[in-house]
Protein backbone atom coordinates (compact mmCIF):
# COMPACT_ATOMS: atom_id res chain seq x y z
CA UNK A 1 0.00 0.00 0.00
CA UNK A 2 2.83 2.63 0.92
CA UNK A 3 4.53 1.78 -2.65
CA UNK A 4 1.22 2.18 -4.75
CA UNK A 5 0.61 5.61 -2.79
CA UNK A 6 -2.94 5.72 -3.25
CA UNK A 7 -4.70 9.38 -2.02
CA UNK A 8 -7.60 7.09 -0.62
CA UNK A 9 -8.72 3.69 0.07
CA UNK A 10 -12.37 2.93 0.03
CA UNK A 11 -13.45 -0.55 1.57
CA UNK A 12 -16.77 -1.49 0.48
CA UNK A 13 -17.63 -3.69 2.76
CA UNK A 14 -17.25 -7.60 4.53
CA UNK A 15 -14.84 -5.56 6.34
CA UNK A 16 -15.39 -8.57 8.68
CA UNK A 17 -16.25 -12.32 8.38
CA UNK A 18 -18.70 -12.08 10.80
CA UNK A 19 -19.23 -8.97 12.64
CA UNK A 20 -22.63 -9.03 12.27
CA UNK A 21 -22.96 -11.74 15.17
CA UNK A 22 -19.51 -10.99 16.69
CA UNK A 23 -18.23 -7.67 17.33
CA UNK A 24 -14.69 -8.38 17.71
CA UNK A 25 -14.47 -9.08 13.99
CA UNK A 26 -15.45 -5.16 13.22
CA UNK A 27 -12.97 -4.28 15.78
CA UNK A 28 -10.02 -6.59 14.06
CA UNK A 29 -11.31 -4.93 10.43
CA UNK A 30 -11.11 -0.98 12.11
CA UNK A 31 -7.72 -2.16 13.38
CA UNK A 32 -6.55 -2.42 10.26
CA UNK A 33 -7.84 0.00 8.02
CA UNK A 34 -6.63 2.50 11.17
CA UNK A 35 -2.83 0.69 10.36
CA UNK A 36 -3.20 1.99 6.12
CA UNK A 37 -0.44 4.73 5.62
CA UNK A 38 -3.85 6.60 3.65
CA UNK A 39 -7.22 7.78 4.39
CA UNK A 40 -9.66 5.31 4.39
CA UNK A 41 -13.71 5.02 4.23
CA UNK A 42 -15.72 1.94 4.77
CA UNK A 43 -19.06 0.98 4.21
CA UNK A 44 -20.51 -1.74 6.00
CA UNK A 45 -21.77 -5.26 4.06
CA UNK A 46 -23.85 -7.94 4.94
CA UNK A 47 -20.60 -9.99 6.97
CA UNK A 48 -20.35 -6.74 9.34
CA UNK A 49 -24.09 -5.47 10.06
CA UNK A 50 -26.67 -8.24 8.50
CA UNK A 51 -28.37 -8.70 5.18
CA UNK A 52 -31.51 -7.55 3.78
CA UNK A 53 -34.44 -9.16 4.63
CA UNK A 54 -35.35 -11.62 2.10
CA UNK A 55 -38.97 -13.57 2.15
CA UNK A 56 -37.74 -17.08 3.31
CA UNK A 57 -34.48 -15.88 4.37
CA UNK A 58 -32.73 -17.27 7.55
CA UNK A 59 -34.10 -16.31 11.10
CA UNK A 60 -31.71 -14.06 12.99
CA UNK A 61 -29.57 -12.67 9.82
CA UNK A 62 -30.94 -9.32 8.79
CA UNK A 63 -29.60 -6.38 9.49
CA UNK A 64 -31.20 -4.29 12.85
CA UNK A 65 -30.72 -1.53 14.42
CA UNK A 66 -28.10 -2.66 16.78
CA UNK A 67 -25.51 -4.30 14.20
CA UNK A 68 -26.02 -0.96 12.63
CA UNK A 69 -25.36 1.09 15.77
CA UNK A 70 -22.16 -1.47 16.19
CA UNK A 71 -20.70 -0.30 12.76
CA UNK A 72 -21.47 2.92 13.82
CA UNK A 73 -19.49 3.29 16.88
CA UNK A 74 -17.26 0.77 16.01
CA UNK A 75 -16.03 1.91 12.18
CA UNK A 76 -18.06 5.25 11.54
CA UNK A 77 -20.87 6.49 9.23
CA UNK A 78 -22.39 3.67 6.95
CA UNK A 79 -23.38 6.28 4.35
CA UNK A 80 -21.20 9.43 3.40
CA UNK A 81 -20.70 11.77 0.66
CA UNK A 82 -16.84 13.10 -0.25
CA UNK A 83 -15.99 15.78 -2.89
CA UNK A 84 -12.53 15.33 -4.60
CA UNK A 85 -11.98 17.44 -7.70
CA UNK A 86 -14.22 16.96 -10.39
CA UNK A 87 -16.01 14.23 -8.25
CA UNK A 88 -18.65 13.80 -5.62
CA UNK A 89 -18.43 9.80 -4.06
CA UNK A 90 -22.00 8.91 -2.50
CA UNK A 91 -21.33 5.93 -0.78
CA UNK A 92 -24.48 3.72 0.19
CA UNK A 93 -24.88 1.07 2.99
CA UNK A 94 -26.83 -1.12 0.65
CA UNK A 95 -27.87 -3.40 3.81
CA UNK A 96 -30.32 -0.59 4.81
CA UNK A 97 -32.99 -1.19 1.64
CA UNK A 98 -35.91 -3.51 2.71
CA UNK A 99 -34.96 -3.18 6.11
CA UNK A 100 -37.85 -1.04 7.29
CA UNK A 101 -34.78 0.60 9.79
CA UNK A 102 -35.49 4.67 10.65
CA UNK A 103 -32.19 4.54 8.49
CA UNK A 104 -33.22 3.23 5.76
CA UNK A 105 -35.87 6.27 4.73
CA UNK A 106 -33.25 8.41 5.87
CA UNK A 107 -30.52 7.28 3.88
CA UNK A 108 -32.77 8.02 0.82
CA UNK A 109 -33.71 11.26 1.43
CA UNK A 110 -29.67 12.07 2.33
CA UNK A 111 -29.54 10.53 -1.56
CA UNK A 112 -31.99 12.63 -3.00
CA UNK A 113 -30.61 15.92 -1.47
CA UNK A 114 -27.06 15.28 -2.10
CA UNK A 115 -28.06 14.51 -5.91
CA UNK A 116 -30.14 17.80 -6.31
CA UNK A 117 -27.17 20.03 -4.56
CA UNK A 118 -24.22 18.23 -6.45
CA UNK A 119 -23.43 21.17 -9.63
CA UNK A 120 -23.94 19.47 -12.69
CA UNK A 121 -20.12 19.51 -13.69
CA UNK A 122 -19.15 17.15 -11.57
CA UNK A 123 -19.09 13.46 -12.01
CA UNK A 124 -21.00 11.99 -9.16
CA UNK A 125 -19.79 7.69 -7.95
CA UNK A 126 -22.10 5.74 -6.65
CA UNK A 127 -20.31 3.23 -4.30
CA UNK A 128 -22.13 0.13 -2.20
CA UNK A 129 -21.28 -3.08 -1.29
CA UNK A 130 -23.97 -4.82 -3.51
CA UNK A 131 -24.10 -4.08 -7.25
CA UNK A 132 -27.44 -1.92 -8.67
CA UNK A 133 -30.12 -3.87 -9.63
CA UNK A 134 -32.96 -3.58 -11.94
CA UNK A 135 -35.21 -4.76 -14.78
CA UNK A 136 -32.87 -5.62 -17.44
CA UNK A 137 -35.19 -2.82 -19.76
CA UNK A 138 -34.68 -0.32 -17.14
CA UNK A 139 -30.47 -1.01 -17.11
CA UNK A 140 -30.18 -1.28 -20.88
CA UNK A 141 -29.63 2.86 -21.71
CA UNK A 142 -26.83 2.52 -19.23
CA UNK A 143 -25.30 -0.94 -20.78
CA UNK A 144 -22.98 -1.17 -23.81
CA UNK A 145 -24.95 -3.24 -26.76
CA UNK A 146 -24.62 -6.83 -26.54
CA UNK A 147 -22.82 -9.78 -28.51
CA UNK A 148 -24.43 -13.13 -29.58
CA UNK A 149 -23.90 -14.95 -26.63
CA UNK A 150 -21.12 -16.94 -28.87
CA UNK A 151 -18.87 -13.75 -28.61
CA UNK A 152 -16.35 -14.61 -25.47
CA UNK A 153 -15.91 -10.69 -24.94
CA UNK A 154 -19.69 -9.83 -25.27
CA UNK A 155 -21.95 -9.32 -22.70
CA UNK A 156 -23.96 -12.51 -22.03
CA UNK A 157 -26.81 -13.09 -23.57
Amino acid sequence: MAAAAPDLVIHLGDLSLDGARDPAGLTYGRRLLDQLPVPWRAVPGNHDIGDNPQPGGPDGLAADESRRQRWLETVGPDYWSLTLPGWTLLALNAQLPGSGLAAEAGQWSWLQDQVSQTPGDRQVALLSHRPLAAPEAELAPALPPRRSSSSRTGWPS
